[in-house]
């Protein structure tokens, strides 16, 4: 039996490189921005989201983020499971590359 994928893994297409001076390093925030709930069908290298550096509340560097397998549709039951899951925990369907 193969299980269907819930969640989807993110990567960028383009190679993400930044000089920052140590001075400044901290005050650098990392953002990742997208809808929520994000909601199957997800088809790979589809755009799920941005990567948002900002400096000083100002957006310094934006990438584009996409997804890296497949969701398919899911089940009404699952869909109820999942929608309260992000409702109590704030949880989604996404989630970083390792």
């Amino acid at each position: 039996m193969v299980r269907k994928k819930k969640k989807v893994s993110i990567y960028t297409k383009e190679k993400i490189s930044l000089t920052i001076p140590k001075k400044i390093e901290k005050k650098l925030e990392y953002k990742l921005r997208y809808e929520l709930p994000l909601i199957a069908p997800i088809k790979e290298d589809q755009y799920v989201a941005d990567l948002i550096v900002k400096k000083n509340n100002e957006a310094f560097k934006i990438v584009k983020l996409y997804s890296n397998n497949e969701v398919k549709k899911i089940n009404f039951f699952s869909k109820i499971v999942l929608n309260l899951k992000f409702l109590l925990f704030g949880e989604s369907i996404i989630s970083s590359r390792k």
